[in-house]
């Protein structure tokens, strides 16, 4: 048996956020995540990309920012608070992978399951959660 195997048993029975996230999650986004994020990040990953678009392919960030006419800012942190900003946003797919701080993913398809979240690895393995930080705070890592 494998590590892997056991490890996938063991967060399926004793980790209700994992059930909670990971088993409803599409499947195509299962397959990804399973195949690019550690197998411990398995919940995280299905839970963060449910927190950012819902699991639609093709989401984009709109309705929730602002523009100052040149483009769309999100809030960095909670308005009043120290991490308070605006930062350029152009956010796609089911990680929603901002392409303005992260300019190596503007040619790629980030629509398409699989590359959006191997996208989302590369900036999980520079950023860890952080990246996602309003929807890490909300799950708690």
């Amino acid at each position: 048996m494998s590590d892997e195997f056991v490890t996938l048993t063991l967060l399926q029975t004793n980790n209700e956020h994992f059930r909670e996230w990971f088993n409803p999650a599409p499947t195509a986004l299962k397959l990804a995540i399973i195949n690019y994020f550690p197998v411990l990040e398995w919940g995280n990953a299905a839970h963060v990309s449910y927190l950012e678009s819902h699991w639609i392919q093709n989401a984009v960030c709109h309705d929730c920012f602002v523009t100052d006419g040149q483009g769309l800012y999100s809030p960095k942190g909670a308005p009043g608070t120290e991490d308070w900003a605006v930062v350029p946003e152009h956010s796609q797919g089911m990680f929603q992978v901002n392409t303005v701080p992260h300019d190596w993913a503007r040619e790629l398809d980030l629509f398409d399951i699989e590359t959006n979240v191997r996208a989302a690895r590369v900036i999980f393995d520079w950023q860890g959660w952080d990246a996602w930080r309003l929807s890490a705070a909300k799950i708690g890592i």
